[in-house]
């Protein structure tokens, strides 16, 4: 998550360009509190590996239960199904996100995919199509996917809400 945070921070600042220089925007003191995050508690790629150990562990006991994840991981059995409680329009739109993500993923590898043989030219290049299919899809529900992380406005900053009107000279 610390590595997925430090991208984030850095496409945010880029793609506000300016804006996303400015100190009351808070992208450049969030995106050095990020960067302590990466090695606060370690070399990430040691962390990496006991989580995914931890989780390999996890997912033999789920296989071995009849599909249902135990501990920290109970809440997954909800998303995959088994007693699951999130609406039918939750779970298409769950999977579609999911579906994004894997297809950012080989994008963002294509080119090891591509030398390794596991990816065909056409086949990165439908990855390409298809996540840019996706975005499509998915912008009319931006804001109903912003909303669900429920930021107070106080957190907000001047980024976030109008800037045009913020950076006005007419501002009070």
């Amino acid at each position: 998550m610390t590595w997925h945070g430090l991208e984030m921070m850095q496409v945010a600042r880029e793609v506000c360009g300016g804006q996303g220089l400015k100190c009351e925007n808070r992208i450049g003191v969030s995106r050095a509190a990020q960067d302590i995050s990466a090695t606060f508690e370690g070399d990430n790629t040691v962390l990496l590996q006991q989580v995914a150990k931890a989780c390999l562990a996890a997912y033999a006991r789920y296989a071995k239960a009849g599909g249902h994840f135990d501990g920290a991981l109970a809440h997954l059995s909800r998303n995959c199904g088994a007693g699951g409680t999130a609406p039918a329009s939750l779970g298409s739109l769950l999977g579609a996100l999911g579906t994004l993500h894997a297809l950012a993923v080989v994008e963002a590898n294509g080119g090891v995919l591509l030398r390794g043989g596991a990816l065909s030219p056409a086949d990165a290049a439908a990855a390409h199509d298809a996540v840019d299919e996706l975005c499509a899809a998915l912008r009319p529900r931006a804001a109903e996917l912003a909303g669900v992380m429920a930021v107070p406005d106080f957190l907000l900053a001047p980024i976030a809400l109008d800037v045009v009107a913020h950076n006005s000279r007419a501002r009070p």
